[in-house]
């Protein structure tokens, strides 16, 4: 009774640690920073008004990208606090610390008290889900829905239950599969959960409810669109890569789970930095696989959770072996089952030396934490921006409502200013651009050198704006520029007017 308690208190104050240090985060990014969680905003708003379209772009076209899981999740937190956009940064916070609750619940099948407070310290205090529980993106959502899914999971093959708590899980497998179209993988994991435990009438109820959810979603979206969902695009551009590129690609994703998700990331001495990295990368991967056999070896009646577990994971990871974007945030979710694996290893390894091995290991961990977080403090401290707050003022106060932009920052241009926006366009010359032009009505382009944040096409398009609004003047016209945030604004004459 007194090592639970103790247990209870000690997971009451990591989930204050992890709560002071996602705050001691909270400036770093403005709501925009990354696009999407502007896009995200927009896109709830968008249900709010009863329908799924994108309210940036004039005649609002549906829209098929982002799915509207996390939209859904975020609508009502947008009617009550907008415009105050960076307060829907509480719904991360609050996400991730449910997210680190559950991950404890999880640990506790497998691990005992100590064991599986390590685990769950292990991913709470780690620096990349601190950087991401300040964001409106969804990935602490997704984790957090994740988890809550595989605990119904095995409520339901440890106690049964009603028939309603298999509607009801079916009804969430669905709903995460719309937060990220990679949710589909916690469906096939819960399949494989059932299909193990012989629990047929379970099975039925689930699966067709949460693949009915996703399937007309993206039938929807296929109707209204001729596409189920922008991630389609992306896929194929993965899937076009070259073996060389692959492979290239397949390192960075095993160095982005295994190396700078832990800490790995902050600056190194050169020459040596590589060793260090490529040790703790070694050490993770073999107490990862060390802990995954350590676990299979557990009660019989845990494996179907266990095999949930492996299959979503499994699948996960497969599906980005393929995605050609190797962002930490991606590889996320991937950490609360890696934290199991790899505290479950360390303490076989760890069995015959008892405590100093693990007081050992535990030190190295937290001075590469402590290092990462001082690095992730530091950027925070320093005020990174990516809101242009005099800019998007003028723009509110000297522009007519209906303006159309060009931006490599649309979505954010849009929510912070309320004119339509659009990002870069596929034209070959400036004679396409120009017809574009006045056949969309666009009337205004922002120009932010430095704030691309997207690869291929658009960092060209953006860099040829650069020289057509510098060479043509006559077309181009600067109406207001802002030095301090690095800010132009060129107003799009009509091709009828005279050459200055």
């Amino acid at each position: 009774m007194t090592k639970l308690r103790n247990a209870s208190l000690s997971l009451f104050g990591l989930l204050l640690a992890n709560g002071l240090y996602d705050a001691l985060l909270w400036p770093r990014r403005p709501v925009g920073y990354f696009s999407d969680d502007a896009l995200y905003i927009l896109a709830a708003r968008s249900i709010l008004q009863g329908k799924y379209v994108a309210l940036q772009i004039p005649v609002h076209p549906p829209l098929n990208d982002p799915l509207p899981g996390f939209p859904l999740l975020l609508s009502p937190f947008v009617a009550l606090l907008q415009p105050q956009w960076d307060s829907l940064k509480f719904i991360s916070l609050l996400l991730t610390l449910g997210s680190v609750y559950f991950l404890w619940r999880l640990a506790r099948v497998w691990l005992d008290l100590r064991p599986a407070l390590a685990a769950t310290a292990i991913f709470a205090l780690n620096a990349e889900t601190a950087r991401w529980s300040v964001t409106v993106l969804s990935e602490p959502a997704f984790i957090f829905m994740g988890l809550g899914s595989l605990l119904w999971l095995y409520r339901l093959l440890q106690h049964g239950g009603k028939s309603w708590e298999a509607w009801g899980l079916g009804l969430l497998l669905g709903w995460i599969s719309l937060v990220r179209p990679q949710g589909i993988v916690f469906t096939l994991g819960a399949s494989a959960a059932l299909y193990a435990a012989k629990d047929w009438k379970r099975l039925a109820r689930i699966v067709p409810v949460s693949l009915g959810i996703w399937s007309a979603v993206l039938l929807r979206n296929y109707h209204l669109t001729h596409s189920v969902t922008g991630y389609v695009s992306s896929l194929q551009e993965s899937l076009a890569m070259g073996i060389e590129t692959w492979l290239r690609h397949g390192v960075r994703v095993i160095k982005t789970l295994l190396i700078d998700m832990y800490g790995a990331a902050i600056p190194m001495p050169p020459g040596l930095g590589w060793i260090l990295r490529l040790g703790l990368g070694g050490g993770i991967f073999f107490l990862g696989t060390r802990g995954v056999r350590r676990l299979l070896k557990r009660p019989s009646k845990n494996r179907p959770l266990g095999l949930a577990i492996g299959v979503s994971a499994g699948a996960y990871l497969f599906v980005h072996m393929f995605w050609h974007t190797t962002e930490p945030r991606y590889f996320l979710p991937l950490l609360p089952f890696m934290t199991l694996f790899l505290v479950s290893g360390w303490q076989e390894l760890a069995a015959p030396w008892k405590n100093r091995i693990a007081v050992m290991g535990g030190g190295l961990l937290l001075i590469f934490y402590a290092a990462n977080a001082a690095l992730a403090l530091r950027e925070s401290a320093q005020g990174r921006t990516a809101k242009a707050p005099g800019s998007y003022g003028w723009i509110r106060d000297h522009t007519p409502a209906g303006s159309f932009f060009l931006s490599a920052n649309a979505s954010e241009l849009a929510l912070w200013t309320g004119r339509y926006a659009a990002g870069a366009v596929r034209v070959r010359n400036e004679a396409d651009f120009e017809d574009l032009a006045q056949r969309l009505h666009i009337t205004y382009v922002f120009v932010r050198p430095g704030r691309l944040l997207s690869l291929g096409f658009t960092n060209a398009f953006w860099a040829q704006m650069e020289v057509w609004t510098r060479q043509t003047p006559h077309r181009f016209q600067l109406v207001y520029q802002d030095a301090d945030e690095g800010v132009r604004i060129y107003q799009i004459q009509p091709a009828s007017s005279p050459r200055q």
